[in-house]
């Protein structure tokens, strides 16, 4: 399997049904270690229910990172342990298949992550609750050099989805260097800020107060 140019690994498939039950069982070494992801859809509903879970152990990101930022130069790394469980209906109102159905709840005991050589991690536990139109984080804090930030709140991922998340404390601002491969910051942030409207109409509030700051871009044509 190949995603944005750039192979998954191997992924093993194995179905059983009983009783107007399936259970499927995805096995990937795309994360490191094999991880297994266990689903089961119940085919006499009638948007075909379904629950999935799966179990997280120092999976290593780097792979997903590299997929999801596939244009970055910055060096991205991760490592993930934790639980990840969904549940809802496969298909929508029109019966199509569908993952706009699903929600469930991440809860993470370990999640650190490298931005080229600044080191972040997560007060453990760091749980994410998610729907179709939102991401909740609960109050979370990360930490590493230069870097002591306190998140939290929600995040709309879709239409008619509601924005509230906060970000407090100190920001090293070469964590942001992955937002673009032209674009290279540097120094400390103190920062206080809000995320509110909608997905449609984001409002941005509060302040920061920069100290040996730097920021220098690339342009070319």
């Amino acid at each position: 399997v190949i995603i944005n140019g750039r192979p998954a690994g191997t992924l093993a498939l194995v179905g059983r049904t009983e009783n107007k039950i399936l259970n499927v069982t995805l096995t990937t070494g795309a994360l490191g270690p094999p991880q297994s992801i266990v689903a089961q859809v119940n085919l006499g509903s009638e948007k075909l229910e379904a629950n999935v879970e799966t179990t997280l152990t120092n999976a290593d990101l780097t792979s997903l990172l590299k997929m999801i930022l596939p244009q970055t130069t910055v060096k991205l790394t991760g490592l993930a342990t934790g639980t990840l469980k969904l549940n809802g209906n496969l298909l929508d109102e029109d019966g199509y298949f569908s993952a706009g159905g699903l929600q469930g709840v991440a809860n993470f005991t370990q999640l650190s992550f490298r931005v080229e050589d600044v080191q972040l991690n997560a007060t453990s536990p760091l749980i994410v609750r998610f729907s179709p139109r939102e991401v909740t984080f609960e109050k979370t804090q990360f930490t590493g050099p230069g870097t002591n930030i306190v998140l939290g709140g929600t995040l709309a991922i879709a239409h008619e989805g509601r924005q509230n998340m906060t970000a407090d404390g100190q920001l090293n601002l070469r964590v942001l260097n992955g937002l673009s491969p032209d674009l290279f910051l540097s120094g400390t942030a103190e920062v206080s800020g809000r995320v509110s409207g909608t997905y449609e109409r984001l409002l941005l509030n509060g302040n920061a107060s920069v100290s040996g700051g730097s920021i220098s871009a690339l342009l070319g044509n």
